[in-house]
């Protein structure tokens, strides 16, 4: 299967995936650009630009072995295996330290790099001399930064916006507890080459809403907090130790920066009703704001530069690679800086979706996808594939995701669900699917988001496939339950016994969370919302996927399900991936192409006999 892809096809998750964990960063004088340009020989390369002449330099190239951990800093590049300085002007480039699991932070007077390093559940603050490679270890944490694991992380950087320097003097960073449930904020005192705690203030329930910090003026802190419904931007001044809060809305801040005179805050937000977002700019003094206008997608800021009316800023959508564009706040022209994947094929085999409302009262968002190849249609009416993402605590936007392309570019409606449980509509949306609203509450919001899609004229409502990954998995097994007009059903690594998954998973935390308590094994909460005592009530055919090294969702929860289901019914298929964790490879091998084929070979064979041919 291997043999027969076709490199020009979708999904190219791979690239997907290395722009999760990438970033641009502008200059303070707005003149100069840094960005990771991706190349199609999967290699990658530092680029210098300048931005007003639109000229790009390559100053350092990576190979794909190092894609996965590479990222840029204001002045620091950190790759899998040590951290380098770069100059903006010259391009040059200098090793600081070869050593893996080391972050920079700042560089300090006297030319000193200040830098975290990981050791297991541990972290230590750190300097080292870039003259003469002097390193000292200032203290040593219990925890870790940002959150190293995954579970909580914001673009996939462990410290992007977990950790800031103030003043050259103070410290500012987020500690994630080794539970991964809680946290604190830490502000340390960098004096005579040590560093003492100072202030500390602790935050429960990190799944939900995770803080971001950002360096404020006279000495200050901004950060976010949810001690409500909502998120706020709060400002901590550090010499007063107080608190006082500078933005509180009735929707969630996801993102937020300051300008360099940190006179304005630039945060996202996600419109409320829709699956975008967009920029609001705050007038710390005056409070004014300025919402920003834009097209549909997500936005998020890069830079902020008030005197020059510019805002520059990350832009995608589901038809649009991510690159950085400008923003000229005089005249609202929007112009494109970067082209970091500059692939018109790509492009064109991406497709627009359309964003709906599907339910007020909770809301309900969907994501709505139709190819744009029509020779893969051969009928009026389309089969519907309903997509159920993982999470919950997470939101599908309106962003480049290949693989929801693909699934409509095989003939299909695509419609991606947002059920309760999502972020974006405050801490009760999210909490209405703990404890005994799983499996229940989001359940009744993917119904609704069928019932809606019978009515759409063009789809046929006798031809209904569900495909769901991870905890979409587990939402796939429960549909199937009490939905007999769906005609197939494909899961990959789904929950199927809550027992089993919060005793085995690397995830207890998380899955504690979720659960509001411990499960026991033969209780009536666990009968009631794991899969593994439903099976009886399924009549659709079921293909089941998973990884054996799955450390989230653990596999031995699959054989216990296989293993009922053999004196159930015949109606459930198996297929297993002995070397693969929670998740197919980010980077292809032959289970990758396995994978889609058989996804696509199952879901033709039972609603859409047109996909036959049509090539991962």
């Amino acid at each position: 299967m291997v043999n027969n892809y076709n490199f020009d096809t979708i999904p190219i998750e791979h690239i997907h995936q290395t722009y999760w964990s990438k970033d641009f960063f502008i200059s303070n004088d707005g003149k100069k650009l840094v960005y990771l340009l991706f190349h199609k020989n999967k290699t990658c390369s530092l680029q210098i630009a300048d931005i007003d002449k639109r000229h790009s330099l390559k100053i350092a190239a990576f190979q794909d072995s190092k894609l996965s951990g590479v990222w840029i800093g204001r002045e620091f590049i950190f790759s899998n295996n040590g951290i380098y300085s770069y100059n903006y002007i010259t391009g040059k480039i200098t090793i600081i330290l070869k050593c893996r699991n080391v972050y920079p932070v700042a560089l300090l007077e006297e030319n000193q790099l200040l830098y975290i390093s990981e050791v297991g559940t541990d972290f230590t603050i750190n300097i080292i001399s870039c003259k003469n490679g002097v390193n000292k270890k200032l203290c040593s944490i219990k925890g870790t930064v940002g959150d190293p694991q995954g579970y909580i992380r914001y673009k996939g950087i462990p410290f992007k916006n977990s950790i800031t320097i103030i003043d050259n003097r103070y410290l500012a960073l987020i500690k994630v507890d080794n539970n991964r449930t809680n946290g604190s904020i830490l502000v340390f005192c960098l004096e005579n080459d040590e560093a003492t705690l100072y202030f500390e203030k602790p935050f429960q329930n990190l799944f939900c809403f995770f803080p971001i910090l950002c360096e404020g003026n006279a000495s200050s802190l901004f950060f976010s907090d949810t001690p409500d419904n909502y998120a706020g931007i709060y400002r901590l001044s550090i010499q007063g130790i107080s608190i006082t809060p500078v933005v509180k809305k009735n929707f969630d801040i996801r993102f937020f920066i300051t300008d360099s005179s940190k006179k304005i805050l630039s945060y996202e937000y996600i419109v409320p009703g829709t699956c975008s977002t967009e920029i609001c700019l705050f007038d710390i003094e005056t409070k004014k704001e300025t919402f920003c206008s834009f097209s549909q997608g997500i936005h998020f800021p890069l830079a902020v530069f008030p005197e020059k009316q510019k805002i520059y800023y990350y832009y995608s959508n589901s038809v649009k690679i991510p690159d950085c564009w400008q923003l000229d706040l005089a005249d609202n022209t929007k112009t494109r800086i970067t082209t970091s994947l500059p692939w018109n094929f790509i492009e064109k085999r991406l497709c627009h979706c359309e964003e709906l409302i599907v339910k007020n009262d909770p809301i309900v968002t969907v994501k709505l996808y139709k190819t744009n190849n029509t020779e893969y249609y051969k009928n009026e009416k389309y089969p519907l594939v309903l997509y159920l993402r993982g999470g919950p605590t997470v939101f599908g936007l309106n962003e480049y995701i290949p693989f929801e392309s693909w699934l409509a570019n095989l003939g299909y409606v695509v419609c991606s669900v947002n059920y309760r449980g999502t972020l974006g509509y405050g801490k009760d949306f999210i909490n209405s699917v703990k404890g005994n609203g799983i499996g229940v509450n989001d359940i009744d919001d993917v119904k609704s988001a069928l019932d809606y899609c019978k009515t759409i004229e063009y789809i046929d409502k006798n031809r209904i496939g569900v495909v769901g990954l991870s905890y979409g998995g587990y939402l796939t097994l429960k549909l199937l339950a009490c939905e007999q007009d769906i005609k197939a059903g494909f899961v990959f690594a789904a929950i199927t016994d809550w027992y089993t998954q919060q005793n085995e998973t690397n995830a207890k935390e998380y899955d504690y969370w979720l659960l509001n308590s411990l499960v026991e094994k033969n209780s009536e909460y666990n009968i009631k919302h794991s899969p593994l005592y439903e099976i009886e009530k399924i009549r659709t055919p079921v293909m089941i996927t998973h990884g054996c090294l799955d450390n989230d969702v653990p596999f031995s929860q699959i054989e216990l399900y296989l293993k009922k289901a053999k004196g159930i019914t015949k109606k459930i298929k198996y297929c297993f991936y002995k070397e693969e964790g929670h998740g197919l490879p980010a980077f292809k091998n032959e289970n990758y192409y396995n994978w889609h084929n058989l996804l696509k070979d199952y879901l033709s064979n039972y609603i859409n006999k047109n996909t036959v041919g049509v090539e991962v």
